[in-house]
This record gives C-alpha cells, structure tokens and sequence, in this order.
C-alpha cells in the first residue's frame, strides 16, 4: 500500500521533467546501491541539489566536484538524514559547481578514461 504523502505522477516530456526538477527544492536518493543515479545527475544539471547515500555511484563524481555535502554515509541515521535535508533543500547548484560536474561527467572524458583502462590491462 503506498501512503498517502507519495504523489504518483505520469509520463512526462523533456521538457516537463526540466521543470519538474526546478520546482522541488531537494531530490533524495535513498537507495542502497545505484551504479550510477541519472535522477541525482539530472536534477544537478539544472541547479537542484541533491541527497545520496555514499553508495549511489555519482557520489564520487560529487565529492570530486566539490558537492560533498549532498553526500552522506548512508539513511539508516535519520537525524542525520534530516539535518542533510534541512541544509539543503531549497539551496541551488552554482555555475562553478555544475561547470566542474560537466568537466567530470563529460562522455569524452569517460571514454578516454575506458580506453585507457582496457589499454593498461592489455598491456600486463
């Protein structure tokens, strides 16, 4: 049975999930595990902070790119959870911040960083 409190919503456009994520003021991401977490990335690409657990695979790209502080160890300390959430909801992303996200999550350097990965093992 899903609780009253979730709102189920349709489908939606590009263009609709663009505003979606600049209406809400926080993404959390409780999962256990993600190897990666598109919603986190999309929702940080139009200046919406977000919540993970340091587990979801873009934590690290957070940490590398100075957002730390959407990073947490996990949400079994809900305390914890809601003093993460009360800093952060309704704080945006700066310029610089989604600059270095970009730089990081960049699918050339991805790639190059595949290539050398699979060169380097070839080699042994």
């Amino acid at each position: 049975i899903v609780p009253e409190s979730i709102e189920r919503v349709p489908q939606m456009s590009h263009d609709e999930v663009y505003q979606f994520y600049k209406s809400v003021g926080l993404i959390v991401v409780p999962s256990v595990f993600e190897t990666f977490c598109n919603v986190a990335a999309e929702a940080l690409f139009v200046g919406t902070p977000v919540l993970v657990s340091e587990n979801v695979g873009i934590s690290s790209y957070l940490q590398e790119a100075g957002l730390g502080r959407m990073v947490i160890k996990d949400f079994s300390d809900i305390e914890a959870v809601a003093l993460a959430t009360k800093k952060l909801c309704g704080t945006k992303i700066s310029a610089r911040e989604q600059k270095a996200l970009r730089k990081i999550l960049n699918t050339k350097r991805s790639y190059e960083n595949i290539v050398h990965v699979i060169k380097s093992v070839n080699q042994d």
